[in-house]
């Protein structure tokens, strides 16, 4: 039998760790990567005196039992029976399965016991190893079980068939195992549940689980997955109820503050949001998931903010007297609190005593990502997707990291699939062939490696997706039919579903829909509304402010409290929900652009660009105005917009923006005046652009008036910097716009496999590359620094084209 499946072995890992210098990690990953016993059946230390003894002492912390087991022992054939189970119990605690796999399996060649059998066949599920996992099982005859055996047995069995795309088989052998035996307890119910709603069954889950709710009461876990449920079907009410009745009745406990905040926020009760905060304060309460949540919100809310300043304090006064073994938890709440020095420090300190953690690799690796060290991260999130493949949040970064090598994406795809036969998570395919998730990895990589189509595919797996094709099967089955019908229908409707951004760029395919509908409607951003319906009058939006989950809830829950399903209720009101059935078709926005791409030969978005010209029309009274302003303040000065960052910065996404001070190179070229596209500008923003010219438009409002953006940008020569919206709609209106290729995920995201430079996603768009001789190497300084110096010689070409030009005419 094979021990622990792990997928693919790793050459193109080693190759890449050869390519970066990382020889020594590069021979130890394919050592690890080895699944069969031969390769650490012997232990790495000696000796076996008094060994039951400490593992006595070691209590439950898997680290201390693994410790004094190294300290005792040459091969696990010198444990008894006991003292190898607890070794075996550690290692999957610490999410080594393949070494769990190794305990388990000598356990049993000493004797078969149904217990053993059935814990080896969950490690081998945790593994991803199906196929094990079922043979395993099939060791056991259910009618000897006890009824706590029967119920384990029977969950098991039910998650393998899950595995093997049996959903429903799964789900009516675990209903009749459960109305038959008699096994109600809080786990199965949930799984029956998740099991309802990923057949679309929504009301049936939500019905089974609050029904058992009086009966569960006492267990948290169980009580939040209904409050999770109802938030999910939109029954924001009762969540709010049962979350803040758990709140007040039980001693503090992370995992019910956690749920009541993001209940708070997604409602937009940010007052009562603030309270629970300000106590989990004075609780000292340091939950990474909760410090996690809170600095996400921390960007746009001051008190989430504070609160994690001040956690800040207290968690560094807790790791100063903490012990080797309680670093790795400190140094995951380090990372999430933003502090990447402490957290690095941390988890090198944990490491130096136990090896073999994959998370403690993991926040290591992360944080010095975000140190900008590249290599060591590099090397640490390899190692911790080699300890544990189905570490799923290693894979982002690694999304980041590993492209910047030659044959790098190559690398992280094969990862992904390895990572995809670890985890059930990535194999619980319902009948329809959806996920039931975004694999945003996936998607991106796709994407990057030139497969646009099937990036867009993966998001229709998303479970409002699903939620869709269940309630209008009629109308929405673009995941089934991807490419638009031949023949023309009566009406369709888009439903926007990202940001403002992604909203104007995709308005490209607007006029390609007359081709296959006589009614066209669609959601749209209240902001651009008068702008969409100059530009295409004989389409019907509807304007709709769009919950974004960086965003607090508005409080106006009433606009869409008739919608069934929250992830859709963020999108459309209950006006247009009420219509749904009156479409011939409906389509999500990305499943509107699938359809357009289906019609080329490639099926892919074209390689010499997405288009030229314009598709919006400013409005003519405020492109006038302004282009009379741009004549007062910059004569015959070629115009040009800049772009720097997002007034939303985050560690991760700072990677793909820029400081002001980095476009210092452009400002060199004369005969230029530049103009600033920003919506809001620190102080030191402040004076950079004064001292060196670059107009701060102070009567435009390029955040909330969109008719001013389109005005603006309208007439401007070029744009230059990072992708924004202004760049999207600079674009829109007709104006040339260049995005500097300072990161590689930018770059690649938006050409793919392509050699050239056109943006295969926005009009009128050329990416700034340096990479096709330098790669993308060395840190984000550097880069930015390559690209500002290709972009400040092409800017002096582009001067003087524009000045012969305007000589010429």
């Amino acid at each position: 039998m094979n021990s622990g499946k792990s997928g693919k072995t790793l050459p193109s890992v080693v190759k890449l760790g050869k390519s970066i210098g990382f020889l020594q990690r590069a021979v130890r990953s394919v050592t690890e990567s080895v699944g069969h016993k031969n390769a650490i059946a012997t232990h790495e230390s000696s000796g076996l005196s008094g060994l039951n003894v400490k593992l006595e002492t070691a209590s439950q912390v898997p680290e201390l039992i693994l410790e004094a087991a190294s300290q005792a022992v040459v091969e696990y054939n010198d444990f008894d029976d006991k003292s190898l189970q607890r070794c075996g119990d550690a290692y999957r605690k610490l999410l080594r399965n393949s070494k769990a796999i190794l305990c388990y399996e000598l356990l049993i060649s000493r004797g078969r016991k149904n217990q053993l059998v059935q814990t080896l066949t969950d490690i081998y599920i945790a593994a991803g190893d199906i196929e094990n996992a079922t043979q395993s099982l099939n060791k056991i005859d259910p009618d000897t079980l006890t009824k706590r055996g029967l119920l384990i047995y029977s969950q098991s069995k039910f998650t393998i068939l899950r595995t093997r795309g049996k959903l429903r088989a799964a789900y009516v052998y675990l209903r009749d195992v459960v109305e038959s035996a008699g096994l109600d307890t809080p786990g199965v119910q949930i799984k029956l549940a998740e099991a309802e709603r990923q057949l679309g069954l929504y009301d049936l889950a939500f019905e089974r689980l609050n029904k058992k709710l009086k009966a569960h009461s006492g267990n948290v876990n169980y009580a939040l997955q209904v409050a999770g449920c109802a938030s999910e079907l939109n029954k924001l009410d009762q969540s709010m109820g049962m979350i803040s009745m758990l709140y007040s009745s039980h001693k503090p406990d992370p995992s019910i503050t956690l749920r009541y905040v993001q209940t708070l926020w997604q409602a937009g009760d940010v007052d009562t949001l603030h309270d629970v905060l300000d106590t989990a304060l004075r609780q000292k309460m340091s939950h990474p998931p909760l410090l996690k949540f809170a600095r996400e919100i921390g960007y746009v809310d001051k008190v989430a903010n504070r609160y994690c300043e001040r956690m800040a304090d207290i968690v560094r006064s807790s790791a100063a007297t903490a012990t080797d073994v309680d670093q790795r938890n400190f140094a995951h709440r380090f990372l999430e609190l933003n502090l990447f020095e402490e957290a690095r420090e941390a988890a090198s300190i944990y490491l130096l005593k136990y090896r073999d953690s994959a998370h403690a690799f993991y926040v290591r690796g992360a944080a010095n990502f975000y140190l900008d060290d590249n290599e060591a991260a590099t090397e640490d999130l390899l190692r911790s997707v080699e300890l544990n493949p189905g570490l799923f949040e290693a894979y982002g970064l690694l999304l980041h990291l590993l492209p910047r090598a030659p044959g790098g994406l190559e690398t992280f795809i094969e990862l992904l699939d390895r990572r995809d036969a670890s985890h059930p998570k990535y194999s619980m395919r319902g009948e329809d062939g959806r996920l039931g998730l975004l694999d945003i990895e996936r998607s991106q990589s796709s994407f990057m490696s030139g497969d646009f189509n099937r990036g867009i595919r993966v998001k229709q797996e998303r479970p409002v997706c699903r939620f869709l094709e269940h309630k209008f099967p009629e109308q929405y089955n673009s995941f089934r039919k991807p490419a638009f019908s031949a023949s023309r229908k009566d009406s369709i409707l888009i439903i926007c579903e990202d940001g403002v951004g992604d909203e104007i760029r995709w308005a490209q395919f607007y006029p390609e829909l007359r081709q296959h509908f006589d009614r066209i409607e669609a959601m749209c951003e209240p902001r651009a509304l008068s702008l969409l319906q100059r530009s295409f009058p004989d389409i019907v939006f509807h304007p709709f402010k769009r919950r974004l989950m960086e965003a607090p809830g508005d409080g106006d829950q009433g606009r869409s409290n008739n919608v069934p399903y929250y992830a859709l209720a963020r999108l459309i009101g209950n006006d247009v929900y009420e219509r749904l059935g009156e479409f011939s078709e409906i389509r999500m926005t990305s499943d509107m652009v699938l359809g357009m791409w289906e019609k080329s030969p490639t099926r892919q978005p074209p390689m010499d660009g997405a288009g030229k010209g314009s598709y919006l029309t400013p409005d003519p009274q405020r492109r006038t105005k302004w282009e009379k302003h741009f004549e007062e303040v910059a004569g015959q000065k070629v115009r040009v917009g800049l772009l720097w960052r997002s007034s939303l910065r985050t560690p991760r996404r700072s990677k793909h923006y820029m400081d002001l001070e980095d476009l210092t190179p452009l400002l060199n070229v004369k005969g230029i005046h530049f103009v600033s596209l920003q919506h809001e500008h620190t102080r030191d923003e402040l004076l950079f652009c004064r001292a060196f010219g670059i107009e701060i438009l102070e009567e435009a409002d390029l955040f909330e008036d969109f008719e001013d953006v389109a005005a603006v940008t309208a007439n401007l020569d070029l744009i230059v910097g990072a992708n924004s919206f202004p760049a999207e709609m600079g674009a829109a209106v007709g104006t040339p716009c260049w995005q500097l290729g300072t990161f590689c995920n930018a770059v690649l995201f938006r050409l793919g496999d392509s050699k050239g430079e056109a943006d295969r996603l926005t009009w009128n768009t050329t990416i700034i590359r340096t990479d096709q001789d330098e790669g993308f190497q060395g840190d984000r300084r550097e880069m930015t620094r390559r690209v500002a110096s290709e972009a400040q010689r092409r800017l002096g070409d582009f001067v003087t084209a524009h000045r012969k030009e305007n000589a010429s005419s």
